[in-house]
């Protein structure tokens, strides 16, 4: 049987402390809290979150809240 990648809408908002993001303040996407198997992964990218503390990651859609 093969895996799938989880459906980011399925997903919903992942909720990050303090402690989760990078030292300039992004989040790494994927991050291991997406359940993203590795195979299934995309290239590492840093999302700076906005004013409302949300980045969204623009490969595979998920939600990140600070």
């Amino acid at each position: 049987m093969q895996e799938t990648a989880p459906n980011p809408q399925s997903v919903g908002i992942i909720e990050l402390s303090a402690g989760d993001l990078a030292p300039h303040g992004a989040v790494a996407c994927p991050s291991a809290r997406t359940g993203m198997p590795p195979w299934a992964s995309h290239p590492r990218v840093y999302l700076q979150p906005d004013e409302a503390g949300r980045a969204q990651c623009p490969y595979c859609g998920t939600v990140y809240q600070i």
